[in-house]
């Protein structure tokens, strides 16, 4: 509930409750877990318990007012993320965190920018961080005066999209103007294309007449009326930006008419470097309500341009998939997806297991109780090395 109370909602930040943080995720150094949510300071959390552990104590002097959700990591083990702050003017500052001082932030560049931007995810390479700069911007004056938080997500109408490219080096930056209206909320891999250019796959939504955080408003979910009907523009897209000339192009990877296309997963081996094979959780799609309703997990092959393949099941819904490689596996799609499903018929939730290769399920492990559905979800390791 939001206080209409001014200042109130501020305050109530920076406390934490059941259900204010979204990504279960840990700091560099593999053992501090830590669930987050797009503002600067995230939630300690027990990941045998899933207790809460109060909020963390960063060991620096950073200053940041919001954060992003979702943190990456390089080859070496450190985390790269950013964070936006308001004072003089607005800023995104991208920071480090070396697996050694996990709870260290070292910045790598600042950049100001027209309002507080909202982010929630980023591109990175070896060598290069990839921001969006998009036309939705947080209304920091409204959260203070006690509007409620939907209400302080604002969209901007007239703008367009625009990527930073900082390196990581040196904190240099190049931006590009995409020419399009687009909120990005979930990117998929990064990397140096076969011609040079420098790459960013993300899901998009383009429509800029539907706010696409209204596909969770409570009030349209309870309403069967409004769920058939999410037009929110949602397509998958290729940045491709040739750092030389300065010039962007926008690909369209793929689209559909009605629901989201969001979520993109791939296998980690490729961070960082040219893959096929992206998987997109598709949720909201069909136009009917019937005994075929069910939520879809798309494979798309961006090397043949075409969707390779489709998991659905019937009266099934399920949350963000996660790809777990085979540590000894030669070929792109050789693991396992992992999804937790809600079966309507049944009533019973389970852990789904899916072929990546055929997209077909492989096995099926019932919960003892049914879980709500939510968006994300995260696979751990036992060590980097099951991955790498």
């Amino acid at each position: 509930m939001r206080s209409k109370i001014p200042g109130m909602n501020m305050y109530y930040a920076s406390k934490y409750g059941d259900n204010i943080f979204i990504q279960l995720s840990t700091l560099p150094d593999k053992k501090t877990f830590i669930a987050t949510t797009d503002q600067a300071i995230p939630l300690k959390m027990d990941p045998e318990t899933l207790e809460q552990e109060g909020m963390l104590t960063w060991e620096d002097d950073l200053t940041c007012v919001m954060g992003i959700t979702h943190a990456k990591t390089l080859k070496d083990g450190t985390q790269i993320s950013y964070c936006q702050n308001k004072a003089m003017t607005n800023t995104i500052n991208v920071f480090k965190i070396d697996p050694k001082t996990p709870l260290k932030r070292e910045l790598i560049g600042s950049f100001e920018t027209k309002h507080l931007a909202y982010g929630h995810s980023f591109g990175l390479t070896e060598d290069h961080v990839i921001i969006l700069e998009q036309p939705i911007v947080f209304d920091f004056l409204g959260m203070t005066a006690g509007k409620p938080m939907m209400q302080d997500l604002l969209l901007e109408k007239g703008e367009t999209t625009k990527i930073h490219v900082m390196k990581i080096a040196d904190g240099t930056k190049q931006t590009f103007d995409t020419g399009i209206w687009s909120i990005n909320m979930h990117t998929g891999n990064s990397y140096v294309d076969t011609d040079g250019s420098l790459v960013l796959e993300s899901q998009a939504y383009e429509n800029p007449v539907v706010d696409p955080f209204s596909i969770v408003d409570f009030d349209r979910l309870n309403d069967i009326t409004k769920i058939t009907s999410t037009k929110v523009g949602a397509k998958f897209l290729k940045y491709s930006m040739n750092l030389e000339k300065g010039t962007i192009n926008v690909k369209e990877h793929m689209s559909i008419e009605n629901g989201n296309l969001d979520l993109p997963m791939y296998n980690q081996k490729y961070n960082g470097v040219k893959n096929c094979y992206t998987y997109l959780t598709s949720m909201w799609q069909p136009e009917v309500i019937d005994e075929h309703y069910g939520f879809s997990i798309y494979k798309y092959d961006s090397c043949k341009g075409k969707v390779a393949g489709t998991w659905k099941q019937d009266q099934t819904v399920v949350q963000e998939a996660n790809f777990v490689p085979n540590p000894h596996g030669r070929n792109e799609d050789d693991g396992y997806i992992l999804t937790q499903t809600y079966n309507f018929m049944t009533k019973k939730s389970a852990l789904t297991v899916i072929n990546p290769v055929t997209m077909k399920t492989v096995n099926e492990y019932a919960a003892p109780f049914a879980i709500p559905v939510g968006i994300h979800s995260a696979y751990f390791p036992k060590s980097m090395s099951d991955i790498m």
